[in-house]
């Protein structure tokens, strides 16, 4: 039990006794003594608490503050009366302030003076002299005014970047620069307190989404020429309101007809159509926002042939060869949305037809010496990814027709009106 060994006979009760009932169920293995392959366990679940449990309240009541005759505030002290009250506790508790103990009764009222005031607010914290499971925390709040030499601060409005004319990409204008105040302002002393120094310290602010919005903490640092010390926060907005800049992807022929570029795709082996891979458009944010981006194919007339979501995968199939528009519309993570653009494409059968001849023909002259020789009766199976436009056949002379002679350089016969 608890990784204590035991011992124990059979038959006989064992108690478990002052055991905490906060601690939970207790798992107990039983072994025997001769058979460690002789083994249980069994859980033993503890009954509800029997005590009933304490209660601490307490009452708090501002004594005021003391600026110890001096116009600083970083000897103010304020005093308070703080009366706590229990039940079903002890006679007493201990309370500690500012890492100092003392002891109290309950219900008898404790007078404390000499709270410093320039720290902030005071906790007070309550355990009761034998539970000390049995707190409280009371908070003292420094009086109004306390602490501050009579000066109050009054820290500049938050800003929105867009109203000073600041787009997101010019944070490095602002960020830790100083002289950026003359736009974002500075903090102001009531009071009739002076300014000795005022300095301020930059942070990015966390950004937990895709959206580029940023906003920068500048935290604010004064003192007085009594040596007070005043913090405040001031928030920087910069917002991406501004569409992203998109052009077409890279392409990879120049048509010197159009005087333009455009991409080029082959159609699929054996085939008359192309499955287009879909690039993407080229994206500038100048917010660094996450964006995505809807795709139709168009034809030249206008028509919308095929779409893409933003996350369908980027393969248009069975495309004939013509020209066409990718048209693509790209929206950032802020929801800006970008003009539409049309990206010029063309697919094409690129590849030459693959001609095949029947070798060792055979062909009988008529009559007049001559013979007709057809392109189908040469033709072994020629092909093409699309349709021929036409097959033709025409002779080569090794021999001059007019005088047999033997020629030194082949030449072919002119190409016949008319194919099939």
């Amino acid at each position: 039990m608890d990784n204590i060994p035991y011992s124990g006979v059979y038959g006989t009760e064992i108690e478990i006794q002052n055991r905490l009932i906060s601690l939970g169920e207790v798992n107990i293995t039983i072994t025997d003594a001769n058979d460690t392959g002789c083994i249980t366990t069994l859980t033993v679940t503890p009954p509800s608490p029997c005590s009933t449990p304490c209660g601490l309240t307490a009452t708090t009541f501002d004594l005021g503050c003391d600026n110890m005759g001096t116009p600083s505030g970083q000897d103010d002290t304020f005093s308070a009366i703080v009366t706590v009250f229990g039940e079903n506790t002890s006679a007493c508790f201990n309370y500690t302030i500012n890492g100092v103990t003392e002891v109290g009764n309950y219900s008898t009222p404790i007078i404390l003076t000499g709270l410093p005031a320039n720290g902030g607010d005071v906790t007070m914290h309550i355990v009761d002299c034998v539970s000390n499971v049995c707190v409280l925390d009371v908070v003292l709040v420094v009086p109004e005014g306390c602490g501050t030499g009579g000066c109050e601060l009054v820290c500049p409005d938050d800003i929105m970047a867009v109203d000073l004319g600041w787009g997101c990409n010019q944070i490095s204008e602002v960020f830790n620069v100083q002289t950026s105040t003359n736009l974002t302002g500075e903090p102001q002393l009531t009071g009739g307190c002076n300014i000795a120094s005022i300095a301020f310290v930059d942070a990015m602010e966390e950004n937990t989404t895709t959206c580029g919005n940023q906003t920068i903490n500048r935290t604010f640092t004064v003192v007085t020429e009594a040596g007070d010390t005043f913090v405040c926060v001031q928030q920087i907005h910069f917002t991406d309101n501004e569409a992203p800049a998109v052009s077409c992807a890279t392409a990879n022929y120049f048509d010197p007809a159009l005087g333009d570029s455009l991409i080029l795709y082959p159609v699929d082996v054996f085939e008359c159509v192309a499955t287009i891979q879909v690039p993407y458009p080229q994206v500038e944010d100048a917010c660094a926002s996450g964006w995505t981006v809807y795709t139709e194919l168009v034809s030249l007339n206008g028509a919308v042939l095929y779409t893409l979501e933003p996350t369908d995968v980027r393969a248009i199939p069975d495309v004939p060869p013509g020209d066409y528009y990718l048209r693509y519309f790209v929206t950032d993570a802020c929801g800006n949305e970008a003009e539409s653009i049309d990206c010029r494409i063309r697919v094409q059968d690129a590849d030459p037809p693959v001609a095949i001849c029947v070798s060792g023909l055979d062909v009988s002259l008529g009559a007049f010496g001559v013979s007709r020789l057809y392109a189908e009766a040469v033709d072994n199976g020629s092909y093409d990814d699309c349709d021929f436009d036409r097959v033709e056949v025409r002779r080569i002379f090794n021999r001059d027709p007019a005088t047999c002679d033997t020629l030194l350089t082949p030449v072919y016969s002119e190409w016949p009106i008319c194919g099939y």
